[in-house]
């Protein structure tokens, strides 16, 4: 079997992701992140971490949605910066992110939620 240019091109592109985070753990940070930022986070993890914020409340399809975004995003990802919240794809549900289809206070719970996820893995 031989190699196309776009196996090539794939290959590198996985070589130049793990380069990258050797590069970013070698600079004092810490493997967990470096591994989980490659293989993201657990799918169930994820959800469970959320669960406690959606259970016993009602909400709307957005902003059930924008829930889903995020634990898409950390399980594709394993961590996912605040300020993302504010970008696309989550300000496709509404332009000013969790800000426009939250109350303050569910949107301090949710970012509260994104840090302990985010300093889950700190040293």
């Amino acid at each position: 079997m031989r190699l196309t240019q776009q196996d090539l091109e794939s290959y590198l592109l996985v070589a130049a992701t793990i380069l990258r985070g050797l590069d970013r753990a070698a600079a004092k940070e810490n493997l967990a992140a470096f591994i989980r930022s490659l293989v993201g986070l657990d799918r169930a993890a994820a959800k469970e971490k959320f669960a406690a914020f959606l259970d016993g409340r009602t909400y709307t399809a957005d902003q059930i949605r924008f829930v889903n975004y995020i634990i898409d995003h950390l399980t594709q990802n394993g961590t996912l910066n605040p300020g993302l919240l504010y970008d696309h794809p989550f300000t496709d549900i509404h332009y000013a992110g969790p800000d426009g289809i939250f109350t303050e206070n569910q949107t301090d719970e949710l970012m509260a939620i994104v840090a302990g996820v985010n300093e889950s893995i700190a040293i």
